[in-house]
């Protein structure tokens, strides 16, 4: 079984591999979202960890959110609500997940996205992390 330090260093490496090259501009938009994620919960209960071709955010080993490169310069992110998603603002684009890492919706943000388009996901990030 992986320590905690190598875990860590695995979801970092994946990472790094996911945003290399053509999609490193959509690093930071990865980083804020994780960190956005991590603020949810003063319990360490949120696991990262790489998936195939995303990073998997999880609640006590139960995916809530994934997080990858997506088209047209836009990072993805997926997230799960298996109770039905929460009332979102009509100025948001969001689709159906198509079965991309365990969530049922995906939001597009862009590169330009700014801070406080960022801080906007909170409230889904939220009820997807209460649902898992």
């Amino acid at each position: 079984m992986a320590t905690m330090d190598e875990a860590a260093r695995d979801v970092e490496l994946a990472t790094d591999k996911l945003y290399a090259d053509a999609e490193e501009h959509l690093r930071p938009l990865h980083d804020a979202i994780i960190e956005l994620a991590h603020a949810l919960t003063d319990d360490d209960d949120i696991t990262t960890v790489p998936g195939q071709a995303a990073i998997v955010l999880a609640r006590d080993g139960a995916p809530f959110a994934a997080l990858r490169p997506g088209a047209e310069r836009k990072l993805e992110v997926g997230l799960r609500y298996p109770c039905g998603p929460p009332a979102l603002p009509e100025n948001v684009v969001v689709s159906s997940s198509d079965g991309f890492a365990a969530t049922t919706h995906r939001l597009h943000l862009p590169t330009d996205a700014m801070d406080d388009d960022i801080r906007d996901i909170v409230p889904w990030l939220a009820a997807a992390y209460d649902q898992a």
